[in-house]
């Protein structure tokens, strides 16, 4: 239960700065056709996003040039839309994070450009698997080693492997904040989750095990993911509000 002030104003903060990166995501969807362009549907979200009353948080964040992440087949995250134009079978990533009057919203969802094949379909229910998974271990007073065991063993169990570089994180006022979630972990281990604090989970799939390639982007300390061997990948990610008696999930 919401017991003071300050609490009712970061829950209402943060739900409209969640609402509107969940939107953007619905809004694009028709766009995301053979024959469009990754930096088209840079420039349809940024100005969905400012339509709404906030503003992109990833452009100029470290440099980055971009309004979102836009990360097509072999990228799997932190893609930078570019000139590239989008054809039959492609598998792609977009990632939105907004700021609304200093509240963060972060979100992404995967997208088949034409009919999803089955590989593209097994991958997509194994990460949808291991987000709800991790979600699920949202609880307050849980350490994030309760999160990630359970993002692990769902990707194992489904014959999907992961990587140690990357996780989730703390976010609210900040786009990037502590704690670090990762996509595996020991229960009882880590960082102890607090409530009326928000997290995101945004578990990586990928269908050989070896460690993913960062690439540099030019001007930016962020860099860009790409998938081991060029290999198959999906991540799904949501921002989820932790309270006193369990979790809520603020980007669905």
């Amino acid at each position: 239960m919401l017991v003071n002030t300050e609490q009712k104003t970061f829950v209402n903060g943060m739900t409209k700065a969640c609402l509107i990166a969940a939107d953007s995501l619905k809004f694009i969807k028709p766009y995301v056709i053979a024959g469009a362009k990754l930096s088209d549907l840079d420039t349809l979200l940024e100005q969905f996003i400012i339509d709404r009353g906030a503003i992109s948080a990833c452009r100029g964040y470290h440099g980055y040039p971009k309004a979102t992440c836009i990360s097509v087949n072999e990228v799997a995250c932190h893609g930078v839309p570019n000139d590239y134009i989008l054809k039959t079978n492609d598998f792609l990533n977009i990632d939105v994070t907004v700021n609304c009057n200093g509240y963060f919203g972060d979100t992404s969802q995967m997208y088949s450009v034409g009919l999803t094949t089955p590989e593209q379909i097994n991958i997509l229910f194994a990460t949808n698997k291991a987000l709800n998974a991790g979600i699920e271990q949202c609880l307050p007073l849980n350490n994030v080693g309760d999160i990630g065991f359970a993002i692990g063993k769902s990707i194992t169990k489904l014959g999907y492997y992961t990587t140690k570089d990357l996780g989730g994180h703390g976010i609210g006022t900040v786009f990037h904040g502590e704690p670090w979630i990762p996509f595996h972990g020991k229960k009882g281990r880590g960082a102890i989750i607090q409530p009326w604090t928000c997290i995101t989970i945004e578990p990586i799939l990928l269908t050989v095990n070896k460690e993913i390639i960062q690439l540099p982007i030019p001007g930016s300390t962020i860099t860009k993911i790409m998938a081991p061997d060029n290999c198959l990948n999906a991540q799904l990610e949501h921002t989820v509000l932790i309270t006193d008696t369990g979790y809520e999930v603020l980007t669905l």
